[in-house]
């Protein structure tokens, strides 16, 4: 028979340590691209039909290489006009370095 105690006891920290596993090992690797249309009232006509990338959490430093290399493949595969790099680009001063050898291939 399981009582509310054990269940706390046993399903507190197995929920701690799934998110805590979540948080390091999936979400910074998860690469998600959503395609969504924006109407913009006014917008001047020089800028109608462009195509804006929006980047975030790229988390270099924390990541693999191969990781860094695959997205980027992305990202020029992709082809936007404007791109904005926000979020977590870069988790510690390692991931520059790191970062700038994936850029500067391509």
């Amino acid at each position: 028979m399981f009582s509310r105690r054990r269940f706390l006891l046993a399903g507190v920290p197995t929920a701690a340590l799934s998110l805590l596993g979540w948080t390091y090992f999936v979400e910074p690797r998860w690469l998600d691209i959503t395609h969504s249309e924006l109407l913009i009232p006014n917008l001047p006509a020089a800028w109608s039909g462009k195509r804006l990338l929006h980047i975030t959490d790229l988390h270099a430093g924390k990541v693999t290489t191969s990781y860094l290399q695959r997205a980027i493949r992305i990202i020029n595969d992709l082809d936007a006009d404007i791109h904005a790099f926000t979020g977590d680009f870069i988790d510690h001063t390692g991931g520059i370095e790191e970062l700038k050898v994936v850029l500067h291939e391509y």
